[in-house]
């Protein structure tokens, strides 16, 4: 658990067992969200399905010809470890392994690009912030802040790439987008779809429906509950 100090190979079902008394399964949380979409969200009636959650950082989940594929080690969906450049190995200057997607279009690397441009544009609101957050970016985009706008335009283009990606490999009939980033659909879909339309296998470019999360945060939580409400893969 890479975002929990000192959790490595821990056995986490066992030990919740112990302390509840009652059975416990346990699931990727990326998995967990694209089963809630599938049964009580965007994904309902589809066959063929693509989540990405784009947040701190980017996962997802498949479904293939109506069953969840979780991967030889349950991590099928990790999208964020795409290699977007060749600096996947370097450092940036605030520490960060640039490169992979999740470092250049989840919510701390929008944030680091917005904070490398402050001083190109003095007159930005986002200026008034000592340390810059996504949903800053995002809330002065929609003010018409120019630097703003031009990070939420290459969000949604790195996004774009990736996902166009995901589409080609897959050629799924929709592609969800959760998590806090992926939420921001207003801003973000224009010129993601434009992106896809460009760089995606053409047929399945066509063909894909790119929408976001109907169920936002809960997703997993439905996910969760319906995991073990059928103790199965299919709906």
């Amino acid at each position: 658990a890479p975002n929990l100090t000192g959790w490595r190979d821990v056995a986490l079902r066992p030990a919740l067992e112990g302390r509840l008394g009652l059975p416990v399964m346990v699931e990727y949380d990326g998995h967990t969200a694209i089963l809630g979409e599938w049964w009580q969200g965007a994904g309902r009636g589809y066959h063929s399905l693509a989540m990405v959650i784009i947040g701190t950082g980017i996962g997802g989940g498949l479904i293939l010809d109506g069953k969840l594929y979780r991967g030889r080690d349950r991590l099928a969906g990790a999208a964020g470890w795409f290699a977007l450049t060749d600096d996947a190995g370097r450092m940036d200057p605030y520490g960060q392994s640039i490169g992979h997607w999740e470092s250049l279009a989840a919510g701390p690397g929008i944030a680091r690009r917005a904070q490398a441009l402050l001083k190109d544009y003095p007159d930005s609101s986002l200026n008034q912030f000592e340390t810059l957050t996504a949903r800053q970016v995002f809330e002065a985009a929609r003010r018409s802040d120019p630097l703003a706008q031009q990070i939420v335009d290459q969000t949604a283009s790195l996004l774009g790439l990736g996902i166009a990606n995901i589409i080609s490999l897959v050629n799924p009939e929709i592609v969800i987008l959760g998590g806090s980033i992926g939420r921001q659909d207003d801003l973000l879909l224009p010129r993601l779809r434009q992106v896809v339309s460009r760089w995606a296998q053409p047929a399945s470019a066509r063909s894909v429906n790119i929408v976001a999360s109907q169920l936002g945060a809960d997703a997993g939580l439905y996910g969760a509950a319906y995991a073990v409400l059928t103790r199965s893969d299919g709906p």
